[in-house]
């Protein structure tokens, strides 16, 4: 294994230990902030990913001499087909089934992952080769995770990651002729350093919350950017519909409630309008976070009832 493949063992560990410690830094500070929501799952995957591509980097490092050459694209590609992970945990982040999905997340790494488990169990020592149809598979699941995120508060963080997944894909990856020509060694460490500052974004996001917008928005807004565009959309979509079937004049689009005419909800409303808006909105939030989530971002009915101004 040459020097353009490999850092030596002390680069590697000047190099990955502080991202990793970085990252899984920010992940847990982001799992603490966030607990009792259903993104427990997906951050733990994340930080399973940072610490096997880490991982993995400093022990080829440390066996460079020892390490056939053509051991360590299958064990990069193993990990970095973990970057995905988290991505399809949050497609799945609705209770009850949020649980049994990271089943069906196992599996599917299980499937990305063939390829280097077919050289390593059948070919050892051979060439990998990715089929293309699932380059190109990976290829959107990367641009997907890209959309879920640009729309919302952490659009840098889904800009960062999806840059880091795009640098750390192996050669022959779709689209890898634009990415400017580095070193293996290089490429690898700027790809993960690109994942590791991604999950300072979501931390900074999570810890600064909402604190200036009416309740009702606040607790629509921090939903919509931790859980992405899918959900959000998916979300308003059932709210509107509610709202369809009451009659009712409001509606609810991407930066909060508002009328039908597009104005904002600033006048006052009878207590059983406002009892009425909450619950609907807290069952529905229900199926992703837990009862506290809601409580400290929406005062309860006894301390609001005498506001004179409450957002729909």
């Amino acid at each position: 294994m040459n020097g353009a493949d490999q850092f030596a063992f002390g680069q590697a560990i000047a190099v990955y230990i502080p991202l990793m410690l970085l990252a899984v830094t920010a992940v847990a500070a982001t799992a603490r902030r966030i607990w009792g929501t259903t993104l427990i799952g997906a951050q733990a995957w994340l930080a399973s990913c940072l610490v096997a591509i880490g991982g993995i980097e400093i022990w080829l490092a440390a066996m460079a001499e020892t390490t056939l050459p053509r051991a360590a694209e299958p064990l990069r590609y193993v990990a970095v087909t973990l970057t995905f992970c988290p991505l399809i945990a949050l497609m799945g982040a609705k209770r009850p089934q949020d649980r049994a999905w990271h089943f069906i997340v196992f599996s599917l790494w299980v499937v990305l992952a063939l390829p280097a488990l077919h050289v390593g169990l059948l070919r050892p020592g051979q060439p990998m080769s990715m089929p293309p149809a699932l380059a190109y598979f990976m290829l959107g699941m990367i641009v997907m995770g890209l959309l879920n995120r640009l729309m919302t508060r952490v659009w840098l963080c889904g800009l960062l990651f999806a840059a880091g997944q795009f640098l750390l894909m192996p050669a022959g990856f779709p689209l890898s002729s634009f990415v400017p020509r580095l070193d293996q060694a290089y490429r690898i460490s700027a790809g993960f350093g690109l994942l590791s500052v991604s999950t300072v974004p979501m931390w900074w996001v999570v810890r600064r919350g909402r604190p200036s917008a009416e309740p009702l928005d606040r607790l629509w807004l921090e939903f919509r950017d931790l859980f992405g565009v899918f959900w959000a959309l998916r979300l308003a979509e059932r709210v509107n519909a509610a709202s369809a079937l009451t009659n009712s004049d409001l509606v609810l689009r991407w930066s909060g409630f508002q009328t039908a005419a597009g104005g904002k909800i600033k006048t006052s409303l009878s207590a059983d309008a406002i009892r009425v808006r909450r619950q609907g909105l807290q069952n529905l939030l229900r199926r992703f976070v837990s009862r506290d989530w809601i409580a400290e971002r929406l005062p309860s009915p006894k301390h609001s009832a005498g506001a004179q101004h409450e957002t729909g």
